[in-house]
């Protein structure tokens, strides 16, 4: 793996963590790297790359990070036709709680690359931190469609379950999404907590354990912790 694939693979890894300081500093590492390996190639070039790779990443961590004023200075250097740079001026905005900002975002994405689930389940999610369980749900519906193996659809589907006291249906959602990625420690955190309230507290603790033992952000280990699951 080269340095900069190194470095964004770095930044995947603390983003699912929560540890969005350290995963800025993979973004611009990426960056850095990805410049030093193309030293004879056209600068345009390299900075278009870098642009609509790198820096999307970057301002979705100052986002993170409260600094939505740096984030907006990142993200409008990137192009407007970007997908991903689209995608993460959406995600700016729904963080700083500018939902029908987000919502034009998101939209915008989905007319650029219809085929693509990601930005139809960045819309979802909103939805779902929003409380807006039905609506979260067809975005789920249609983000599964159009990407019947991405996991993350799945599981927010059954999270909006849960909330919708319909936790029989939620494992279904949960079982799916484990066979594209079993390593989720959100998953299996979702997991058992559905199957507490369809009692079956064997099967949750067993989840519980599970995710233990795989990436969660803070605030996840704290809602593992309160669930008085075993765990190191």
């Amino acid at each position: 793996m080269d340095p900069a694939d190194k470095a964004e693979a770095h930044y995947a890894a603390e983003a699912a963590r929560g540890n969005w300081g350290a995963a800025k500093a993979d973004a611009i590492a990426a960056a850095t790297a990805f410049a030093a390996e193309n030293p004879d190639v056209n600068p345009r070039w390299v900075a278009t790359n870098v642009s609509t790779q790198y820096a999307p990443l970057s301002a979705l961590a100052e986002a993170h990070l409260g600094d939505f004023g740096g984030a907006r200075r990142t993200i409008d250097s990137t192009p407007g036709d970007c997908y991903d740079c689209v995608r993460t001026r959406g995600e700016i905005d729904q963080l700083e709680g500018k939902a029908g900002a987000a919502a034009f975002w998101y939209a915008r994405a989905i007319v650029q690359a219809p085929s693509l689930p990601f930005a139809t389940a960045d819309w979802g999610a909103m939805l779902l931190r929003r409380g807006e369980y039905d609506g979260a749900i067809a975005k789920f519906v249609q983000a599964h469609a159009k990407g019947p193996h991405f996991a993350d659809p799945l599981e927010m589907w059954g999270e909006a379950l849960i909330k919708k006291d319909r936790s029989d249906l939620a494992l279904a959602k949960f079982a799916e999404a484990n066979q594209y990625a079993p390593r989720w420690g959100r998953l299996h955190l979702k997991w058992g907590e559905a199957l507490i309230y369809v009692g079956r507290p064997g099967d949750a603790a067993r989840q519980f354990t599970m995710a233990a033992g795989l990436d969660l952000t803070a605030a996840e280990r704290s809602e593992l912790a309160r669930t008085g699951a075993v765990h190191g």
